[in-house]
């Protein structure tokens, strides 16, 4: 009986060992259940070191909505968190390590930084996106990884097509911009055109020539007129910041035009501005809305709704509001449908409308280089486009 009892006792062990060693190889074996994160940023360049797989850093900060936005849906696909496995991945909290995120010039959250062995830039993206848009990223990054580490050009922007669009039905002329600052919108007053880049505001003639340059509050995204005085939209508008009236024989502000309600928001998403038919209409761009303000009182007296995202500029040819996209021209009824479109080639910031034509400025793209200083990458001149339209069915 004690024989027994003290074999069982033996046994018991041997059998929880080997209990365990199987449970280790099936963990092992297993998919992960989500992405592995190194400890620190010096964890992650020492596993790179050993195997080769590029680091990609998370940037983050602790009440970031965007990036917890990217955690829950797009870190927990399945798709993604199998791609995962190509990168050592660390996460970088701002308000735990500023010092990193200077070091790699970060200010847009969340950003992703693939790095190579020096801590140079490899590959790097912002914002949030769903599992579909962030693989190709991911993609990219291993892509230019590989090129990296065989010594060739890995940092190459794509090529830029050479027209603003492959439309056939469009005539294109250009002329060059007062500035090399961020497009503010057109203004067409008389025999004046007028042209807002961030900080300053043009006067030129209609070929686009300049006659005096004004100071403008850098917070300005659009202009408009009313045929007498000039309205500067704030990009804060939507968060209860002020519509400029502005005396153009000056350039002096003459009174601010403040929607109450606007006060109890937060973000900041106004994109274009137009004078119609005695009213001022400011783009949301984002959110694809249309607000009617009354001049006089800063209240909201009608929203339309397009389907449409992230819409910017806003000009009105008489019957259609237009606004500018990343790819496209977009001309709406009064009911907010889309009604045509024109496909476009350079992401647009400013549009304009004057004698049957659009003026169109592009929205600047900006990127870092390898040592992590931000450059403007396109485009490498500033001009204004002024297409004029062929009569052709809707788009």
């Amino acid at each position: 009986m004690f024989r027994c009892a003290r074999l069982a006792f033996v046994l018991l062990p041997i059998a929880l060992v080997l209990s365990c060693a199987s449970l280790g190889m099936a963990q092992e074996e297993r998919p992960f259940d989500g992405i592995q994160w190194c400890a620190s940023l010096e964890e992650a360049m020492r596993l790179s070191a050993q195997d080769g797989k590029p680091v990609i850093a998370f940037f983050t900060f602790n009440t970031c909505v965007w990036c917890h936005k990217l955690e829950a849906d797009t870190f927990t696909d399945a798709s993604v968190i199998e791609l995962s496995r190509k990168f050592h991945w660390v996460t970088i909290n701002r308000d735990e390590t500023p010092e990193i995120c200077e070091y790699f010039n970060v200010s847009a959250y969340p950003s992703l930084i693939t790095i190579g062995e020096s801590k140079e830039k490899v590959h790097r993206f912002s914002g949030y996106c769903l599992p579909d848009e962030f693989k190709p990223k991911l993609h990219d990054a291993l892509r230019r990884y590989d090129l990296y580490k065989a010594g060739e050009e890995w940092d190459e922007p794509e090529p830029r097509p050479a027209r603003i669009t492959d439309d056939a039905g469009v005539t294109i002329e250009t002329f060059k911009a007062p500035g090399e600052e961020v497009p503010a919108g057109f203004a067409l007053l008389g025999d004046s055109m007028w042209i807002a880049q961030m900080g300053s505001l043009h006067e030129c003639d209609l070929q686009g020539r300049v006659k005096r340059t004004l100071p403008l509050d850098d917070s300005v995204l659009d202009i408009c007129t009313d045929g007498e005085h000039l309205y500067a939209m704030t990009s804060g508008w939507t968060a209860g910041h002020p519509i400029y009236v502005i005396d153009p024989a000056t350039g002096q502000t003459t009174r601010s035009i403040i929607t109450e309600a606007n006060k109890a928001n937060q973000s900041y998403g106004a994109k274009g501005v137009e004078f119609i038919d005695g009213n001022v209409w400011v783009l949301e761009g984002m959110n694809g809305r249309l607000h009617r303000i009354d001049p006089a009182t800063g209240d909201i007296t009608r929203t339309i709704q397009t389907a449409e995202r992230w819409l910017t500029g806003l000009a009105w040819d008489g019957t259609h509001f237009i606004c500018g996209s990343k790819d496209r021209v977009l001309f709406f009824d009064d009911a907010g449908t889309r009604v045509k479109s024109i496909a476009v080639n350079y992401p647009l910031r400013s549009v304009g409308w004057r004698d049957g034509a659009l003026l169109l400025m592009e929205q600047p793209v900006f990127d870092y280089n390898t040592k992590h200083e931000r450059i403007r990458l396109w485009p490498r001149e500033t001009l204004v486009y002024r297409l004029r339209l062929s009569d052709r069915p809707p788009a």
